[in-house]
């Protein structure tokens, strides 16, 4: 490996290129989370974490961000390793057509299945699944180039999820592998000048005290061994819906000798809650601000889209 010497010129040209490249950039499709961004767009090289706990909807986060991409033109890769490729083929659909995933299966043979058909195949021209186990980076890119013998090169490439990734012959479970595997992915994205977001599940307990359930929000300090540091931007979700205590029957509250006022409120919350996930933005780099509160999204309907609750 060789280091080279940056002139105060060079400086000043790496500058300029990067604040005037005109590669196409990304945007996520929701006005809300897109304003809080760089250039109000995911660039080029942009390395993406979207962090959360077990049922916190990452995946339908994740897949309607891809349907949107889809419709604004943008070629689309999913390297789905979590779930059968039907599941995201359906959870993809039910997003597209406003019907609940569940429930497609009632019109195989239908002409509304015909219908639903004509519209995926017409939006998924510019979308390619990987059909892997476990691939590596060196994979990944290979999957890259036989792509472009189909269709167009994908500007953001999906995985679900980031641990099952292989990390060459170096792959392991130490606590290190998490945080080594996004160094490379990262080296990776910049290299193949793409959009990569990785889904990672956050650990269910924190500082070795009482399970975390997914309600509350997530922490930068809770992924500092998940990948934190090397990723550019950190979207993370949570549901207040998940509320163990608002989830609580009443009779087991008065048993536990919680305070039935607070639980009335917590079982208020759940209720206000329940269609809705909170879309984080815990690191942004480089963007405007960060809203750690969450942007709200909801699924008005039992399908897997999702709007921005303003």
């Amino acid at each position: 490996m060789s280091i080279g010497a940056l002139s105060g010129q060079k400086q000043w040209d790496e500058l300029k290129r990067v604040g005037t490249d005109p590669a196409p950039r990304v945007k996520s499709g929701w006005p809300e989370l897109d304003g809080l961004l760089h250039r109000t767009s995911f660039g080029p090289g942009t390395f993406v974490l979207l962090a959360g706990r077990m049922h916190t909807r990452k995946t339908a986060v994740a897949m309607n961000l891809i349907a949107n991409m889809l419709k604004a033109g943008v070629p689309v890769g999913l390297v789905g390793l979590d779930e059968g490729y039907h599941m995201y083929v359906v959870k993809l659909l039910s997003i597209l057509v406003d019907e609940p995933h569940t429930e497609i299966d009632q019109h195989w043979g239908t002409p509304q299945m015909d219908q639903w058909q004509q519209q995926y195949v017409a939006t998924t021209r510019d979308f390619f699944m990987a059909e892997a186990t476990r691939p590596d980076l060196d994979d990944l890119s290979l999957w890259l180039d036989e792509i472009e013998l189909y269709g167009k090169r994908p500007r953001v490439v999906f995985i679900d999820y980031l641990s099952l990734l292989r990390r060459g012959k170096y792959d392991g479970k130490d606590s290190t592998r998490i945080p080594r595997l996004c160094e490379d992915l990262q080296v990776w994205t910049n290299k193949h000048g793409l959009v990569t977001i990785a889904l990672h599940q956050v650990g269910r307990q924190r500082d070795g005290e009482s399970r975390e359930h997914g309600h509350l929000p997530v922490t930068p300090e809770q992924m500092m061994y998940g990948g934190e540091q090397q990723a550019d931007i950190i979207l993370s979700t949570y549901r207040p819906a998940l509320d163990p205590l608002g989830n609580m029957s009443q009779e087991d509250a008065e048993a536990d000798g919680i305070d039935l006022g607070k639980w009335q409120d917590r079982v208020t919350r759940v209720s206000a809650f329940q269609r809705d996930t909170m879309l984080q933005l815990i690191k942004n780099r480089p963007g405007i601000r960060l809203e750690p509160r969450g942007i709200r999204l909801r699924s008005p309907s039992d399908s897997q889209r999702m709007e921005v609750v303003v």
